[in-house]
């Protein structure tokens, strides 16, 4: 035969194209996407049985689709099939002579098509036996590779320099979720694209740091964030809207990072081809981006621990030796007090040095409380009884402003593994500021409950306290747990802060509503297990 080809399925079963060919020109060979089912070569591959065509062109069946690459010829067709698993077909036309192609030829072709379907699905199990292997290697790798690595920015190198040696990566752009703003903002690019985004046709970063990407046309709570079809689709159309990133052609995926069920980040790869990436790809990609993620942020968890110990060794010396001069500064002021007490009270001098010295105490216990291995130790106890506690500390002040305590708690598993001293001293803060929000009196509400946060997709332990105080001006709640900041005559500015950093350290979050002249409820959220 002077045309012959083998045709073989993609992963999905859906299409043929041609891998090897004789007498074919280079542009069919290259731009055929047969659907199965379609034409003589997808016929075959859907029913599985081989067929020989007399004259291609005054076959009722397949003459009009096939006129133009064949011609008036006589065709065979075979499937490549082990075990009852159509793999691909092998073609023949245009006999030699010019003669048509016999039952004898094709029982012969379908011999041939036996054994090569054998050699087929030899090389595939090879190919996936070795790229099994690879992801062993690259992961192996990797971890091997993480105690030398410094930055985010080099982790992310390394990935991409590791997947190149699977398939084909010409650039690639980190997004982190913003899922205050309901955005994914481009935190880092590697690469080059067909479409030059500097001189030298390199990604510029500094031009895609314009380009974040809204996630408001989706729900996330709703949407899908594990499915990588789902999630390429969508950040291929907003990537071709946007002119500061390159254009992604079919060679393009996006795979997902998530954190306690969460979306935290995703890892955009595309390749200046028009020929996808196939699923083994997508599932190579998927496997070791996640799981080096896992390893890199377990390896950074060490090494920040040992670096807090060191900082906690130097902090809790230097914190020691500054109450010293602390001190003698506090009583030097004292005796400039008793020798000149006409200047003191005339003078704000006296007052500002006192706040400051008192400022800096309260800096230093801090650090030393920073300092403190056992103030970070953790027990298991019911939520409710330090809660109750804290109320019955501030009793006195309840009682003194008529103020009515209210505590509700649902049905819920109460235990929790926390440091008490922490929890406690959080609701303290709490119970005190509402108090002095309500200096004419009113209701103090603590209500426990199984409630999912905004932007969360897990269940937390909720608390809620709401008091019915003077409320929180609106440009006032965005900077409420700055450390420092406060509108008190007589605040630090530091309760709200350390509450923030407690719930923080223990994988919590807090949020807060207010109404001025109306009231205020912050909730604590804390993580548990049913």
């Amino acid at each position: 035969a002077t045309i012959g080809s083998i045709m073989l399925l993609d992963e999905r079963k859906e299409y043929l194209t041609i891998e090897a060919a004789i007498g074919l020109d280079d542009k069919i060979v290259k731009n055929t996407h047969l659907p199965i089912g379609a034409s003589i070569a997808g016929y075959v591959a859907k029913t599985g049985e081989a067929l020989v065509v007399k004259d291609v062109e005054n076959d009722e069946r397949f003459k009009r689709i096939n006129k133009e690459r064949y011609g008036p010829a006589s065709l065979l067709c075979a499937p490549l099939k082990i075990k009852n698993n159509v793999l691909g077909v092998i073609n023949m036309a245009h006999k030699e002579g010019g003669v048509v192609f016999t039952e004898d030829d094709l029982r012969l072709l379908t011999t041939f098509a036996s054994q090569a379907a054998v050699a087929v699905d030899d090389a595939y199990q090879f190919e996936k036996s070795r790229r099994r292997l690879t992801e062993f290697e690259i992961l192996h790798e990797i971890q091997g590779e993480l105690h030398s690595i410094s930055s985010l920015t080099s982790f992310r190198q390394i990935l991409v320099e590791k997947l190149r040696r699977v398939f084909s990566i010409d650039y690639a752009i980190w997004f982190t979720v913003d899922r205050k703003e309901t955005t994914v903002v481009p935190d880092g690019a590697v690469g080059k694209t067909d479409i030059p985004l500097t001189e030298s046709g390199k990604i510029d970063l500094s031009r895609i740091d314009r380009g974040a990407i809204s996630l408001r046309d989706i729900n996330l709570d709703m949407f899908d964030i594990e499915d990588i079809t789902k999630l390429s689709l969508f950040f291929s159309e907003k990537l071709r809207e946007n002119e500061h990133y390159p254009s992604p052609k079919n060679a393009f995926m996006a795979v997902p990072i998530v954190r306690s069920g969460e979306l935290a980040h995703v890892f955009c790869i595309g390749a200046n081809t028009d020929q996808a990436y196939n699923d083994d790809d997508i599932s190579l990609a998927e496997l070791v981006i996640s799981q080096a993620a896992v390893l890199f942020e377990k390896e950074r968890a060490v090494l920040n621990a040992t670096r807090l110990m060191t900082m906690g060794n130097m902090i809790s010396e230097i914190s020691h030796d500054l109450r010293k001069p602390l001190t003698s500064i506090k009583g030097g002021l004292q005796i400039l007090r008793e020798r000149w007490p006409e200047l003191a009270e005339e003078s704000e001098f006296f007052t500002s040095v006192d706040e400051e010295i008192h400022r800096m105490n309260l800096l230093v216990r801090e650090l030393v409380d920073f300092s403190n291995p056992n103030r970070y130790e953790t027990t298991t106890f019911d939520l409710r009884q330090i809660i109750l506690r804290a109320s019955d500390l501030i009793g006195p002040d309840l009682r003194k402003r008529g103020i009515v305590f209210k505590p509700s708690f649902s049905e819920a598993p109460w235990e929790i593994m926390a440091n008490r001293n922490q929890v406690f001293e959080v609701f303290l803060n709490l119970f005190m500021n509402a108090v002095e929000a309500m200096s004419e009196g009113g209701v103090l509400r603590v209500k426990g409950m199984i409630e999912k946060p905004e932007h969360k997709k897990q269940e937390y332990l909720a608390i809620k306290v709401t008091d019915t105080g003077v409320g929180i001006k609106k440009e006032n709640l965005s900077r409420i747990f700055e450390r420092y900041y406060t509108t008190k005559e007589t605040g630090t500015g530091l309760g709200l802060a350390v509450v923030e950093r407690i719930i923080s350290a223990h994988n919590g979050t807090l949020a807060v509503k207010s109404v001025e002249g109306e009231g205020t409820t912050f909730i604590v959220y804390f993580p548990f297990e049913r």
